[in-house]
Order: structure tokens, then C-alpha cells, then sequence
């Protein structure tokens, strides 16, 4: 650090901000207490992962930088970020003292007067240039913000850190993506991404380095770890042996799919797939969501992805579901993108739904804003059948997102989910029909057995 940036950091110090510093110069300042942070928050060496005082003394600093350049955006972004990343300080190391991800962190110990402090620096950071620090910033306020892990947006995610590696390529940033590529379309889509990732290009990766990089590849790799390959297996062989041929091709021709089809129909594919599962009962809730996964990833028949949709709705399986599982709902959804996947896909999104509306419907919220037509599909359809159980409000909230897309099966989807629920109360949906411009095709579809 040259002599003029020590002495304009030292005046910080004293709340004092020295004249004529140029703009190099307080890019300067700013990143030099964005590494006093980043030494508290992640130390490059010593015993302790983290150093509380270190952290707080920079965010002290940020706050002193945006009172006394109270028109400077960057600044603010600054604060913004130390802000979001101080309010998980409590959460972030277990009773051993190693650090927690953010999907074992208890987010009702975050700190919520950090978070809104945050918040507010965000708002005034966002009047200037989109930089490095502004999208960090952003980043860590959409993970600060979610009310729950399953409700993050990481299409959102992505997006940030599509815009920060144009701008910033390092391998922490290009690890980062590589996650939120791995929670938005599953890991099979981020490995080829994380094998690219040079970390000797990274001028700080030392040894407590080493340790939140690991972390972050476990994420990535997590898949099919605990699969039960002896299912999988079984589940296999048995519509192998249950193929007709001459079905095959017409059922491939009807649904239009590239996946070639062994001509098995679905009531004989779940008979089999639900008897070979009773036989190798599932332990665990990762046992479950990684033997789904698996032979989703892996099939090479369309009936394979049918049961090991299948798989999620067995006795066994229904008990140990939990929020969690919307996340694998939501990478089979994406990578399914079709319409017999979606909407059986949707049955178990609405089961989640009724048993964990707390944590799973900020999560439908952001799939009702998704640039994905079938996330925008399920969310539609999840609560077919649901009668008076349903979240009208969640539902009218799914219909009016996507009332003015073209799209077939997003119209098609807004008249099912209307017709299903006239059968609850025909009133609210022919009021909904009257007073919302409804395509021609969900307006038939709504009132089709409405007088």
C-alpha cells in the first residue's frame, strides 16, 4: 500500500475523510477494507477459521466510508455486502467448529436488523456502476434474503455471477457459477464447469483456502454418492424384461421424444418399479433423492425417468420426504422439460406444498418469476386436486404471471388449474374469468363445466 493510501485509511480510521483523494485511490481504500473482512471472515492462515474482530472492525469502516461520502454509490455497495455476510456470523461454524453451508445454516439466528441495514446500503449502491463490488453485494443479499434454502432464486444467482465472471475472471468467481449452475440444472450440468477451474491461478489459496474450496466442490459433486445401485439396477432389468417393441416406436412418435421409449405402458411400469422398491426400502432422505437422481441422469429410456419419478411417490419414500425434496423436483422439472414429466412432477411439488407451506411456497413464488416455462407450469398445476386445502392466493399469483404469455402449455395450464378448483368454488373462478383477459384456450378450458 503506497504512503497516500496509508495515510487516507488511517484518517478513516479517525473518521475523518481526507481532501483530494482521487478515484484510484478510493477504489483502493475500499478494497483494502474488503480485505480486512475477507481476513476475518475466511483467515488465509492461523487456527481459527474465522476472526469476529477483524469482520466488525471492517464493516465499522465500510459504515463510517458511506456517512462520510454520503452520495458515493460504492460505498454503500460495500456496506451493502459486509452487512449480509456479518448478519450469517452466527451460523456459520457448527458445535466443532467447522463451517456450515448455507443449506445447514439455521436462519432463524440471522441477524435481521444486518439484513435490513444491508438492504437499504443496497438500494443507494445501485445508483452507480455495476461493479464487482455492487454484484457481490447483490449476490450475497439474494442468499441473505431467502426465507428459506429451497426458496433461493439461483436463476437469479446465475445470472449475477454470469455478469461478475465478464467482469471478474477468477476461479473463486468461476467455482462459485459452477454451484449455482449445479442448484439451478443439477450437478451433471456443473462438473464439465468445475474441471475447467484452475485453482493455482488464485494468488490467495493457502491452506484455510483449501478447506472452503473443497466445501464448495463437495456441492458440485454431490451425485449419486448414496444411490442404491442394486435398485436402480433391479428397476432396470425388470422393464427390460417387460419391453414390447412394437409399442416402442408410437410412444415415441406421440410424445414427440428424443429418448427412445422401450414400450412399456406407465400402470406396468409403476407395478414393477413400486414392487422392486418395497423389496430395497429407502434409509435415508439422501438415499432417496440420490437413487432418484441417479437414474433420472443416467437413463436411456424414457420409462427410466417415469420410475424414478415413481420411486419419490412409494410409501417408504412419502415418509421420508421433506422440503429438501423441491429441490430435486425442481432439477428433474428443468431438466425434464416436457409435459408428462412436469405434470406428474407437479403432483409432488403440491404434496410438499400442503405438508411445508412455510418453507416451500417462497420457493413457488420465484419459480411463478422463472424465465422457464415449466417451472412456470408446475407452479400453475402443483395444486390440482387440493379443493379447499389450496393457497388461492399462491394460485392467483401463478395465473397472473404467465396470463399474458403465448405459451400452449402455460395457457393450457392456467384453464386446468381454473376448471379444477370451479369445482370448489365456482364462484371465485367464473369472478376471476369476468375480470381477467384470459386466452381463448384457458377461458374454454376454465369454464368448461361451468353453466
Amino acid at each position: 500500500m503506497s504512503e497516500e493510501a496509508e495515510a487516507a485509511l488511517a484518517a478513516v480510521f479517525r473518521g475523518e475523510w481526507p481532501r483530494l483523494v482521487g478515484a484510484a485511490l478510493r477504489r483502493s481504500i475500499l478494497d483494502v477494507i474488503y480485505l480486512v473482512f475477507n481476513e476475518g471472515y475466511l483467515p488465509a492462515a492461523g487456527q481459527t477459521v474465522t476472526r469476529g474482530y477483524l469482520a466488525s472492525e471492517a464493516r465499522r469502516l465500510a459504515c463510517l466510508l458511506t456517512e462520510l461520502l454520503p452520495g458515493e454509490p460504492a460505498p454503500q455497495a460495500l456496506r451493502a455486502l459486509l452487512s449480509f455476510q456479518l448478519s450469517r456470523w452466527p451460523t456459520r461454524s457448527g458445535p466443532d467448529g467447522a463451517l456450515l453451508t448455507l443449506d445447514a445454516q439455521d436462519r432463524t439466528q440471522w441477524d435481521r436488523e444486518l439484513i435490513a441495514d444491508g438492504a437499504r446500503a443496497l438500494e443507494l449502491a445501485r445508483r452507480g456502476e455495476r461493479g464487482p463490488l455492487l454484484l457481490q453485494a447483490e449476490l450475497a443479499g439474494c442468499h441473505s434474503t431467502a426465507p428459506t434454502f429451497a426458496a433461493t432464486d439461483w436463476d437469479a444467482i446465475l445470472a449475477l455471477y454470469d455478469e461478475l465472471l465478464a467482469i471478474q475472471d477468477t476461479p473463486v468467481v468461476a467455482l462459485n457459477r459452477a454451484v449455482s449452475v449445479a442448484m439451478a440444472a443439477g450437478p451433471a450440468a456443473a462438473l464439465p464447469l468445475l474441471a475447467t477451474v484452475n485453482l493455482c491461478r488464485h494468488a490467495h489459496h493457502k491452506p484455510a483456502h483449501r478447506g472452503w474450496f473443497a466445501q464448495r466442490r463437495r456441492v458440485v459433486y454431490r451425485s449419486g454418492v448414496a444411490a442404491d445401485l442394486e435398485l436402480i439396477g433391479a428397476v432396470r432389468a425388470a422393464l427390460r424384461e417387460a419391453a414390447q417393441p412394437e409399442l416402442a416406436r408410437p410412444m415415441q412418435a406421440y410424445m414427440k421424444s428424443a429418448t427412445p421409449f422401450l414400450g412399456v405402458r406407465v400402470p406396468m411400469m409403476r407395478t414393477l418399479t413400486r414392487a422392486e422398491a418395497k423389496l430395497r426400502p429407502f434409509a435415508t432422505s439422501a438415499d432417496l433423492i440420490d437413487t432418484v437422481l441417479r437414474l433420472w441422469r443416467e437413463a436411456g429410456y424414457r420409462e427410466e425417468r417415469y420410475a424414478a419419478i415413481t420411486l419419490l411417490d412409494t410409501p417408504a419414500a412419502r415418509r421420508l420426504r421433506d422440503p429438501a425434496v423441491l429441490q430435486t423436483l425442481r432439477e428433474l422439472i428443468v431438466t425434464g422439460a416436457w409435459w408428462d414429466y412436469v405434470d406428474e412432477l407437479a403432483h409432488r411439488v403440491g404434496d410438499l406444498l400442503l405438508s411445508w407451506p412455510a418453507e416451500v411456497r417462497p420457493a413457488l413464488l420465484t419459480w411463478t418469476r422463472s424465465d422457464d416455462r415449466w417451472l412456470r407450469r408446475a407452479s400453475i398445476i402443483c395444486q390440482l386436486g387440493t379443493r379447499d386445502q389450496a393457497d388461492v392466493e399462491l394460485l392467483t399469483i401463478a395465473i397472473e404471471s404467465a396470463i399474458d404469455d403465448s405459451d400452449f402449455f402455460l395457457r393450457k395450464a392456467i384453464g386446468w388449474a381454473l376448471r379444477d378448483y370451479a369445482r370448489t368454488d365456482p364462484a371465485w373462478v367464473r369472478s376471476f374469468a369476468e375480470t381477467h383477459e384470459l386466452s381463448p384456450l384457458s377461458r374454454r378450458e376454465a369454464l368448461k363445466h361451468l353453466s
